[in-house]
């Protein structure tokens, strides 16, 4: 359902839930992307092989919405359909399958969204949720999303019943597969409406805001005030940690101070992206902007003739196919889509490359320094 959209939308959830002020905002900057653009075509397959009844295989090398179908998504699509088909099936007779449901809650009108598969039956209310993206794992347990849909749902349908949430991710390498499901309770559902129903009683001047990774998908981010107050804080906090020794600058830099301007760095840097959006949108709507303007960005070099006649072209100077073509092996990812995850498995290997930084509620092991005594406890003499 293109153009509806409502202010308390599930897919901002994640957003509105920890930073209600963000719904006082008005929003004009255009993220649209080419990952948004993909997801929008995949759903489109979608769409398409529901209402004809038709295999999403049979489509690579079709154009839909200004995509070419490709191997990948095609696979991919069709691991949502058979979802769907599967838990249609577990729901029960007389389950009814839509897709692409839109639905306005029954308490507050602001609070609705388009549903990518909506199942009920008399026993059980399930939703099926599309990820297409690679970017980003999407959880499904506490998925809060998922839980505005149910929640909506929830509100148009007389007789209680169980809830189901699954989320489709085939392109995310999570490491419990690529369809994960989850069944809140009745405590978990209580619990959540309890928090949104919270935040549209309250009134707009108790809305507070709150910098984060939701900022990542936030559409005010160029007019947010908590952004702008946080990059000039960080800024004053960081000359401030400044101590002149000697003619040389050195900073008071501690452990917790070096955590506290990480944490603050991902909002900046996503608050400086809006606003190059937000000036790239003036100008290319023809509004100057002091001291900027707008340009063609240039690809690297392509071929703008058929390979044959590069080919001929070289023969005359004495070039033969080997000399101008190149062959390697595959990746062990294309190679998989070849065969399959144990055939390639037995070739492969995953190095450490080195460390990185991570949240403590990251799931992978932390690397533990010993001390040189540690090391040499057990070594006699």
């Amino acid at each position: 359902m293109p153009g509806l959209h409502k202010k308390l939308s599930p897919s901002g959830a994640p957003r509105w839930t920890v930073c209600p002020g963000s719904l006082t905002l008005n929003s004009n900057t255009n993220e649209s992307s080419n990952y948004a653009r993909e997801g929008t075509a995949a759903h489109a397959l979608v769409h398409r092989c529901f209402l004809l009844d038709v295999a999403a295989t049979d489509f690579p090398g079709q154009e839909v919405e200004g995509f070419e179908i490709n191997q990948e998504m095609a696979e991919g699509v069709q691991l949502y359909l058979d979802v769907i088909k599967s838990e249609a099936l577990k729901a029960g007779e007389g389950a009814e399958v839509e897709i692409e449901k839109f639905l306005t809650s029954a308490v507050n009108e602001d609070f609705g969204g388009t549903i990518d598969c909506l199942i009920v039956s008399p026993e059980c209310l399930t939703i099926v949720d599309f990820k297409y993206g690679a970017g980003v794992g999407v959880e499904v347990h506490g998925n809060l999303q998922l839980l505005s849909y149910a929640t909506i749902a929830l509100s148009l349908i007389d007789q209680p019943r169980k809830v189901r949430l699954v989320v489709v991710q085939p392109r995310f390498g999570h490491d419990d597969g690529p369809v994960r499901s989850w069944e809140p309770t009745t405590k978990d559902l209580d619990t959540f409406f309890k928090l949104v129903a919270d935040i549209w009683n309250m009134p707009d001047e108790e809305k507070h805001f709150k910098a984060g990774d939701h900022c990542r998908w936030c559409p005010h981010k160029v007019n947010c005030p908590e952004l702008h107050k946080l990059t000039m804080e960080a800024a004053r906090a960081e000359f401030a940690g400044v101590e002149i020794t000697n003619g040389t600058a050195v900073t008071s830099m501690t452990p917790e101070t070096a955590v506290e301007f990480r944490e603050k760095r991902k909002a900046i840097e996503l608050y400086f992206k809006a606003i190059e959006q937000w000036i790239q949108l003036q100008l290319e709507s023809g509004v100057e902007v002091p001291g900027l303007k707008l340009v063609h960005k240039r690809s690297n070099r392509s071929w703008a003739v058929e390979e044959d006649t590069i080919l001929r072209k070289c023969r005359s100077r004495k070039l033969g196919k080997k000399d101008i073509y190149e062959t390697k092996l595959l990746s062990p990812a294309r190679l998989e889509k070849l065969t399959d995850k144990k055939f390639v498995s037995q070739f492969c290997e995953t190095r450490i490359t080195g460390t990185t930084v991570v949240p403590v509620s990251d799931r992978r092991e932390a690397i533990v320094h010993k001390t040189a005594a540690e090391e040499f406890s057990g070594v006699e003499g």
